[in-house]
């Protein structure tokens, strides 16, 4: 086992959970729920808030895409894809409110531009992969739900 997602360096993945993550361990309440039901959760994000010069190893990609990433692409793929994908129709169709049913339960909101921008950086860089990356990467985000999102308007 290793200290982060993709070997023992910290990769931009660690520091974008991180920046959620930071908020919920120093807020009282989520941070007692956190500890209580995630110790480790807690732990690494301490433990990242302190990683600076840390140079060590990245997984290889085989090894990288298994284990807790794939855990968390199954989230982004029954959740934040989807809501993304949500967003941006609901903004281009000038919805007042994106409206969607998350795990099962009902969740509306305010379209937001800064999403928009999100899912489009997202596809371009995925639409930027050279062929050899992108089908390395089709089975893990086939069976996680996240290629549908990814490759939508490209032919890939």
């Amino acid at each position: 086992m290793t200290n982060y997602l993709f070997g023992s360096r910290p990769s931009l993945a660690d520091f974008a959970w991180f920046g959620q993550l930071s908020e919920m361990a120093t807020d009282p309440t989520p941070m007692r729920i956190m500890r209580a039901r995630a110790p480790f959760t807690d732990h690494w994000v301490r433990r990242l808030d302190d990683a600076s010069g840390v140079e060590r190893e990245w997984y290889p990609r085989e090894q990288a895409l298994g284990g807790m990433v794939e855990e968390l692409l199954k989230i982004a793929g029954e959740l934040y894809l989807p809501f993304l994908v949500a967003n941006q129709e609901a903004f281009a169709n000038a919805l007042d409110q994106v409206e969607m049913k998350v795990w099962g339960l009902p969740y509306a909101l305010a379209p937001f531009k800064y999403q928009v921008k999100c899912l489009t950086l997202l596809r371009d860089r995925f639409a930027a992969l050279d062929a050899d990356s992108r089908a390395a990467l089709r089975p893990v985000l086939e069976r996680t739900g996240c290629w549908q999102h990814l490759a939508h308007g490209s032919n890939r």
